[in-house]
């Protein structure tokens, strides 16, 4: 167990309690994904974000969690995490430029110090605004807006990302922004499932050639109710205003007001480089200032965490992440503990175990079905992906043991399983790659140890294979996407170990733990290993 500082920043303001909430962790090396994740819904900001190593002309890595999911690219977490490292101490201090790595690729960072003394950070975005598909009306954007048709502007809502996408919605006047209240069934119905279930709504005085947007950003799927400063869209919008007001070739700057209808007003400036009448370079700025510094004890942070998160992530899971903080995770991992110590105390009980008078009652063909927890984690490669896959996982079983010498028993088993809600998806722009395991299978040799007439004792060792199921939607036109999918699957060399008890001359219960290790031939994710722990109930013929 350990402890790790944070900062606690508001960002695009230049004054204390204004802006976007902010939780830098400057040194996040060790934590694991889950972790990172569970922090960010205790914190409950609009965003946390945490520091690792940076590599291939990077500083610094930053990954992004809203309290329901990772970020590919965030805008004033980037900005904050710059001005942040800048003025505590460490290798950034002073700096007056940064290049961060994050999801959608390496994120440079210019640094100033303002004439009042307040630090400035200036992000330029890796990727370009593009126009992501939508099919939502005027009248349903009203809806979900609770506002009057009337009070839409002519040219309709309009989808773009520039690494997250938005749906954004236009209104004629700024006065009508702070009228409106997101309806959520309409969201749920017409946005939630989409390209870009992200919503802004946003109005200018002048859609032709005004320079100062009010906007108010609402995101449910990120489990942010209302967000006051959103970099990730300003950068997006860029894309929005130079098509509706085609402003000419150079360099044209907007700004964003966002988050007085909360209390935290914030500003945003946008810069726009125009080559042939589209953007060519997006630049997103704003001061920032420390509001205070903050410990959180009794992280755990696992060795074999701190190399595979070292890598970051390039994309954003999707809500549900399976993580092992939810309560049906945390009751699998207790029953591992549970399993463990079951079969310590088996194992410490052999010399105290009389011998039974005959092995006949743990020979002969078995029959078995299990469920449990499974953990699939990968290092692997495929667009710098590294995740934690895990479910519920059920599994059959056969087998055959017979009696050798004295209390030990040998056998054989085939079995076959799946895991249920154990996905992830990775948005690295405005593609996206969903991740599930499918069929695992495997046979195994089996030695177990009886410790008396009820109980064995076993472990077991043997070939295992696994696949991955990989769904890809990928961009093929401004706005088409092409939907495949594919699958691939690896050998690997299975362990296992657990305890069994007879309730009966045919009926056993069992608990056991398996470790799986996999090779190299993962197209999506080599390097991958699996834990499962299983509970289950069993029959002799």
């Amino acid at each position: 167990m350990t402890q790790r500082d944070y900062l606690l920043l508001d960002v695009f303001t230049d004054r204390l309690f204004g802006g976007n909430q902010l939780a830098v962790f400057p040194d996040a090396v060790g934590l694991s994904s889950a972790t990172m994740q569970a922090i960010a819904r205790e914190l409950n900001l609009s965003e946390s974000v945490f520091v690792l190593h940076g590599e291939d002309g990077a500083d610094a890595r930053l990954r992004f969690f809203t309290p329901a999911m990772e970020l590919p690219f965030a805008g004033h977490p980037t900005i904050g995490a710059a001005v942040a490292l800048a003025s505590v101490g460490g290798a950034l201090e002073g700096r007056s430029d940064v290049v961060f790595a994050e999801g959608v690729g390496l994120v440079p960072v210019a640094i100033r110090r303002s004439e009042d003394g307040a630090l400035e950070a200036t992000l330029t975005s890796p990727l370009l605004p593009t126009r992501v598909v939508t099919s939502l009306t005027s009248a349903q954007a009203a809806t979900i807006a609770g506002v009057a048709l009337a009070q839409m502007a002519e040219f309709g809502p309009q989808a773009y990302s520039a690494g997250v996408p938005f749906h954004f919605l236009p209104l004629h006047s700024p006065e009508t922004l702070a009228t409106v209240s997101l309806d959520l069934q309409a969201w749920q119905s017409h946005l939630a499932t989409s390209l870009a279930p992200h919503v802004v709504v946003l109005a200018m005085e002048d859609w032709e050639a005004g320079r100062e947007i009010h906007l108010r950003m609402f995101a449910p799927l990120m489990g942010i109710a209302e967000d006051p400063a959103t970099g990730a869209a300003a950068a997006a919008l860029a894309g929005l205003l130079v098509d509706q007001q085609s402003p000419g070739d150079g360099t044209h700057c907007w700004v964003i007001r966002q988050g007085e209808a909360m209390g935290r007003p914030s500003t945003i400036h946008l810069e726009v480089d125009v080559v042939e009448g589209h953007p060519a370079a997006v630049r997103v700025g704003g001061t920032a200032v420390i509001v205070g510094l903050g410990t959180l004890q009794g992280l755990s942070c696992p060795a074999s965490s701190a190399a595979r998160d070292e890598a970051g992530t390039s994309g954003a899971p999707v809500p549900r992440s399976a993580s092992p903080e939810s309560a049906v995770a945390r009751l699998y991992e207790r029953a591992a503990l549970g399993s463990a110590l079951l079969t310590a105390v088996a194992a410490g009980a052999l010399l105290l175990s009389p011998v039974p008078a005959s092995a006949q009652d743990f020979t002969g063909p078995r029959l078995e079905i299990s469920m449990g927890y499974d953990e699939l984690e990968s290092d692997g490669s495929f667009e710098d992906f590294d995740q934690r896959l895990d479910g519920v996982h059920g599994r059959v079983a056969v087998g055959y043991d017979a009696a050798i010498v004295d209390r030990f028993v040998i056998g054989v088993e085939a079995s076959i399983g799946g895991t249920r809600d154990a996905a992830v998806t990775i948005m690295p722009a405005a593609d996206s790659f969903t991740f599930r395991p499918g069929r695992d299978i495997d046979v195994l040799a089996r030695l177990g140890y009886r410790l008396g007439s009820r109980s064995l004792v076993y472990v077991k060792v043997g070939w295992a294979n696994a696949a991955i199921e990989l769904t890809e939607r990928e961009r093929v036109g401004s706005d088409q996407y092409e939907v495949t999918r594919s699958s691939a699957d690896n050998d690997g060399v299975r362990l296992g170990a657990g305890v069994e008890y007879s309730i009966s001359d045919a009926l056993y219960v069992k608990a056991e733990y398996r470790y799986t290790t996999f090779g190299d031939g993962y197209d999506y994710q080599p390097g991958s290993h699996r834990n499962q722990v299983l509970l289950g109930v069993g029959y002799r013929f």
